[in-house]
């Protein structure tokens, strides 16, 4: 069973494989040394494209894995716009994410692992989640409870490697208590 707007529904087979698959990549995103992120984009039953967060392989901070999987789907499609697609991943999107779904007219999102738990591992959105819900609001978010578990496993790893090189900053130099952590 998954949860999402407008209450729970039951995923296909392909929606649960798909978010699996989002979880996977993630965890080679920590493997090869980037952030606990991954992100498949498909149509139906149909994969297109599967992507691994690359912001530290490329020094991008754009390159979140579902933008890295909407611009590999648009090159394989031809076309900017994915309103028959849809989007799983390994955790909740954040405001720059919802707003590149939105745009790309992605109608469905699947995801695994709420941001809440990303931001325990030191990955806070740094904007307020109402822009990201105002920006999805016409899109179907549904997350998946049953991989969170699965889906926290990149994230102990990613714990494990990397905690010690981390360093914790300021958000906003006014807010003295609120910090984010650079790599």
């Amino acid at each position: 069973m998954t949860t999402g707007r407008g209450g729970s529904r039951t995923a296909q087979a392909h929606d649960l494989q798909f978010a699996r698959e989002s979880v996977a990549c993630a965890a080679d995103a920590v493997g090869r040394g980037d952030q606990p992120f991954g992100a498949v984009v498909a149509v139906g039953a149909n994969r297109l494209v599967a992507s691994c967060n690359e912001v530290l392989a490329t020094h991008d901070p754009t390159a979140h894995a579902e933008i890295v999987a909407i611009r590999a789907a648009v090159n394989v499609r031809a076309k900017h716009q994915l309103d028959d697609c849809t989007l799983y991943a390994s955790c909740e999107p954040c405001v720059m994410c919802a707003g590149a779904i939105a745009w790309s007219g992605i109608r469905r999102v699947f995801f695994c692992l709420p941001r809440e738990i990303a931001e325990r591992y030191g990955f806070p959105d740094v904007l307020p989640r109402q822009i990201s819900r105002a920006a999805t609001a016409a899109i179907e978010i549904i997350q998946v409870a049953e991989l969170a578990s699965d889906a926290c496993a990149p994230f102990d790893d990613w714990a494990r490697l990397y905690s010690g090189k981390a360093q914790s900053v300021p958000l906003d130099p006014e807010d003295k208590g609120r910090t984010v952590r650079r790599w």
